[in-house]
């Protein structure tokens, strides 16, 4: 056998809980290299220290051009799993547990894979009624519209539409969805939001001015429901505006949910963010933060003493900080300050980034 063809990650699609006793664990080998696998399980919590295993076969479910993979479904009350895999070829066995292989040997007891805890907000929960779900998606704006666009201001900040379709056009035509044999209605983003497609979320607690309100939404969803069809909204929670309730961008906006570090336009002095990278003082690393944050499109940032970046593991349980990064050709990602980044270039910075850290 070839062990660089097997191949299992725990805690994936190839170990994971379907309810308080019931699992899935699955083990890929190259096709043809096994005549079968056993799997090993134990509990991983007892206090025993010797671990006492259970055995079941594993089952060959499919097969492709270079691979076959096994699967067992397995029914125990235990919540935390020690487990490995035997695979067979003739006389010869091989072992496979934790990434590493023995021949006809056993691992120690702190060498297993391991199934660490089997939490219900954790497992996907696919509920009855999606096995015969016929979805119907609407995108709000062009559905219903009327060729004019629309403009609003929320928050301060313009919302707009290109073709005016609004939450009571979708209403009106929910009789017509429901006579096509939907009974689900996908409505793509209709919080508040900049863009017309909405997906540049302003905040998400309200409906966007340009779509209607909330009276109007909840019309809608209880007409839908009249006529047997479910709602579904996409929550797009991995984006916001730049300037928004939860993104700071401009600095204006004092009581943001989150801080963050403007676009860049070269000013950032790469030299010093290099020297502190690879050990430079603390007053450095400072410096390099205020020049970055203070000469970017050379305005200087009116919020800039609200963050010590310093203390930043002070304050990581109550604080989020992150970098924003527009169309520019040096890059900021010099240490941990930041938790998160938002940008349109994502693989040039990436790139930079392992060039930066290499060299």
């Amino acid at each position: 056998m070839n062990p660089s063809t097997i191949y299992h990650r725990p805690r994936s699609e190839f170990a994971f809980a379907l309810d308080d006793t019931h699992y899935v664990f699955r083990l890929r080998t190259g096709r043809g290299e096994a005549d079968s696998c056993l799997f090993y399980f134990a509990d991983r919590a007892t206090m025993d220290p010797v671990l006492s295993f259970s055995v079941c076969p594993m089952e060959k479910i499919r097969s492709d051009l270079y691979f076959d993979y096994y699967e067992i479904r397995l029914e125990t009350n235990l919540e935390r799993i020690a487990y490995y895999f035997r695979l067979t070829k003739g006389e010869e066995a091989l072992v496979y547990y934790g990434d590493c292989y023995e021949f006809a040997s056993f691992p120690d007891r702190g060498d297993y894979f391991q199934l660490p805890f089997n939490h219900r907000a954790d497992r996907l929960q696919i509920p009855d009624w999606v096995q015969d779900a016929v979805v119907y998606q609407v995108f709000p704006d062009s559905f219903t519209g009327c060729g004019q666009g629309k403009h609003a201001l929320i928050h301060a900040q313009p919302s707009t539409s290109r073709l005016g379709g609004t939450l009571r056009g979708i209403t009106e035509r929910l009789a017509y969805i429901a006579e096509l044999g939907c009974n689900v209605l996908y409505l793509n983003p209709i919080f508040a939001a900049g863009a017309y497609h909405k997906y540049d979320t302003l905040d998400y607690f309200e409906i966007d001015p340009c779509f209607g309100t909330k009276a109007e939404f909840r019309q809608l969803v209880t007409r839908a429901h009249s006529l047997g069809l479910r709602v579904i909204l996409d929550g797009v929670f991995n984006q916001q505006a730049f300037v928004s309730r939860y993104f700071n961008g401009d600095g204006s906006n004092i009581e943001s949910v989150g801080f963050v570090a403007y676009k860049g336009d070269g000013a950032f002095d790469m030299e010093t963010a290099k020297s502190v990278a690879m050990g430079g003082s603390a007053a450095d690393y400072q410096a390099a933060k205020t020049d970055y944050i203070q000469k970017v499109d050379g305005q200087p940032a009116n919020f800039g003493a609200r963050i010590d970046f310093t203390a930043r593991e002070n304050v990581k349980d109550v604080t989020y900080i992150a970098f924003v990064q527009y169309d520019t050709d040096q890059y900021a990602f010099y240490d941990t300050s930041f938790d998160a980044d938002l940008n349109s270039n994502y693989d040039d910075i990436v790139s930079q980034y392992a060039g930066f850290i290499a060299g």
